[in-house]
């Protein structure tokens, strides 16, 4: 049950199979890049994150300034604020 002499691969096959691993190297050289990148921005959005948590509150801005306000919660993102006043059930 001899086959008899194996064939060689063709020169087409081979360079097909050449290119596909020369495709997923660059690909998983780019794959890795991303995470280090992916990486470096989330530790510095943690670190940023962390300084607003752990820093001092504000006072809330008064309601009649409703644009000063707006603009004040947009750009204070997870800041500690104090506030006073009397909570109303009945309203």
């Amino acid at each position: 049950m001899n086959a008899g002499p194996a064939r060689p691969r063709s020169v087409l096959l081979k360079a097909m199979l050449a290119l596909l691993g020369m495709a997923l190297f660059v690909t998983f050289l780019a794959l890795g890049s991303w995470q280090l990148q992916r990486r470096a921005w989330k530790l510095d959005l943690i670190e940023r994150v962390t300084e607003r948590v752990r820093a001092e509150p504000v006072a809330a801005p008064a309601p009649s300034s409703v644009t000063a306000w707006v603009s004040t919660v947009l750009c204070a993102r997870k800041r500690p604020e104090s506030v006073t006043g009397r909570y109303s059930c009945c309203r």
